[in-house]
């Protein structure tokens, strides 16, 4: 054995250990320790490679060997050919080329460290999941698509490896982290590196964590040997081989969607709220004629509706606290939340370029009668579509802005409003599907935690999906599968379900908010409206009964309805929205 000492490597011979590809087809993806500590196992492997100028060039799961020392990266057979540039239109292309490319070589640009780790995030999310993050099927086009617009599935990888796997598969090389800042994160979420790191005295609790210097990421980079395999070079860290898992059941609860998706927090409520049992019912009289069928036991409340009038205008009534009756807004055309506490009541004018150059939000304290107001947009945008957290602390609208020609509305991002601080924060976002030829404009919903909100968007295959943001406006998750989120409130009271409408092969589906799967197809009229959520195992959804009136009913996941709850009176030509409070 050779030692090449300006390196730091370790030249060895052949060696016949499975690698990451085969052990997941026999023993299926990899969790927990495991899973990390082939993430940080890799990383570093690459961080040393990458400090010593070398690029990998082809980091995927038939080059991730596990050998009873620990995970190691070997290098393709030298000479193998790089893709040259894929024509988008050709009706085949080599399936392993196309599943584990780069999107600079698709455009048949040289190997580059970004792409190492473009690479590494397609191999763990492999390893989390079993699949490419891009799909292993479908046309070369769709295929291509997804992966030059970021729409990848991410399995059950959540936290700090899941940010950062994110982050790796950016479609523009520039965007993605570097190797040792990469490894950075992964050891200053996880003590799977305990074996490569010296020792370090316990820290106490209330003493901040030491951070992790560019010479630990060193001492780390320097425990990797580097060993000859089968005519290539394989690139070995001394950790215990991660153990293999077993499959995981495969439920059958959900037919036709992905096994596993983006995780996102969804510790909100306590679980589902039985139906009521309907009591005495009071009929409740609604502005312009409709009846509101109310029980006392419902655990919901109508807060706020937006009707339609004549020419095109639409007045918005809030209820009075503690009565039945609904109070009329301000002028046409504007939008009334009340939050979920019943505290706070906010309006905003969405035709504020009339009258003013500053759009803003009135804020009216149902308690004690104050008001003040929080700036929102600026022509020549406006912001719309107002939505309470779930804590009523923070209002979220979404800002767009018309294209003068077309007149098609383009989302520009979103804007918080902290009723507490008095503060008005607004957040860019940068939706690329959107054109003049595609003016879906996405509008954002808080996610039920509210540590980000979520946005419709065009899929790569030209269907609809969910896309999941940070409060940075950073894309954090996609579901492209899942079709066009519906309803004043997407996700379920306790926040582990979303329903959507265009799914496949059905009216109205209810989708898994941690996985993805889909746990409920909804039959229904073809001109049903998704209203929201009544409780986690009903819905309102809304249908016109005759000229002006649409009917809201409470319905099961199975469609069948269980109650009426209100005959709303509006314009046929604009289909009324309403909002709840808590019962």
């Amino acid at each position: 054995m050779q030692e090449i000492i300006d390196l730091g490597y370790v030249v060895g011979d052949d060696v016949d250990w499975p690698d990451l590809e085969a052990e997941v087809a026999a023993h299926g993806p990899l969790t927990g320790a495991a899973l990390q500590r082939l993430a940080i196992a890799t990383m570093t492997g690459l961080a040393a490679l990458h400090r010593a100028g070398i690029v990998h060039g082809a980091v995927r799961p038939d080059t991730v060997l596990l050998g009873p020392n620990g995970p190691r990266l070997r290098h393709p057979a030298r000479g193998a050919s790089r893709p040259a540039p894929l024509d988008l239109d050709e009706a085949t292309v080599d399936a392993g080329t196309l599943t584990w490319s780069t999107p600079e070589e698709l455009k048949g640009l040289p190997a580059q460290r970004p792409g190492d780790l473009f690479g590494w995030a397609a191999t763990m999310a492999f390893a989390a999941t079993g699949s490419s993050p891009f799909g292993d099927g479908g046309s070369t086009t769709t295929r291509v698509n997804r992966l030059l617009h970021g729409a990848a599935d991410l399995g059950p990888l959540e936290g700090v490896l899941r940010d950062l796997v994110a982050d790796c598969l950016a479609a523009e090389p520039a965007e993605r982290p570097a190797a040792e800042d990469a490894l950075l994160r992964l050891i200053g979420y996880s003590g799977a590196l305990d074996s490569a790191l010296p020792s370090e005295p316990e820290v106490a609790a209330d003493r901040p964590t030491r951070r992790l210097t560019p010479r630990i990421i060193a001492l780390v980079a320097a425990g990797v040997a580097v060993a000859l395999v089968s005519g290539g070079v394989t690139y070995l860290i001394t950790q215990d081989r991660p153990q293999p898992r077993p499959a995981p059941a495969v439920s059958t609860a959900v037919a036709d969607s992905p096994a596993s998706t983006p995780a996102v927090s969804t510790a909100v409520a306590a679980g589902p709220t039985p139906t009521p049992v309907p009591q005495t019912t009071r009929r409740i009289a609604l502005p312009n004629g409709g009846t509101l069928y109310e029980h006392p036991a419902d655990p919901i409340k109508l807060g706020t509706l937006r009707i339609g009038e004549a020419d095109q205008r639409s007045a918005v009534y809030a209820r009075v606290p503690g009565s039945d009756t609904f109070e009329r807004g301000r002028g046409p055309n504007v939008s009334a939340e009340i939050s979920p506490d019943g505290r706070w009541l906010a309006v905003v004018n969405e035709l504020y370029f009339s009258v003013s150059d500053r759009q803003e939000a009135v804020f009216t304290d149902r308690r004690t009668g104050a008001r003040f107001s929080l700036p929102v947009a600026a022509a020549p945008d406006v912001a719309q579509f107002p939505q309470w957290s779930r804590d009523s602390r923070k209002l979220l609208l979404s800002v767009m802005r018309n294209d003068v020609e077309q007149h098609v509305p383009f989302t520009q991002g979103f804007v918080m409003l902290d009723v507490e601080a008095r503060t008005s924060t607004f957040v860019p976002t940068s939706e690329p599907e959107q054109t003049k030829d595609n003016p879906n404009a996405p509008t954002y919903k808080w996610t039920p935690d509210g540590t980000g909100v979520a946005g419709f968007y065009t899929t790569p295959e030209s269907a609809m999906g969910l896309r999941f943001r940070d409060l940075t406006g950073r894309v954090t998750r996609s579901m492209h599968w899942v079709g066009h989120v519906v309803g004043e409130e997407w996700f379920s009271p306790s926040g582990r379900m979303f329903v959507t409408t265009s799914c496949p092969r059905a009216p109205i589906c209810v989708w898994d908010t941690a996985t993805g799967q889909r746990r409920a197809t909804v039959p229904g009229p073809a001109k049903q409206y998704m209203i929201g959520w009544w409780d986690d195992t009903h819905l309102v959804n809304g249908v016109w009964t005759g000229k002006n009136t649409l009917r809201l009913t409470v319905v099961d996941l199975k469609g069948k309805q269980t109650r009426v709850l209100a005959d709303v009176k509006s314009d046929e030509r604009r289909l009324p929205s309403v909002s709840f409070t808590k019962g």
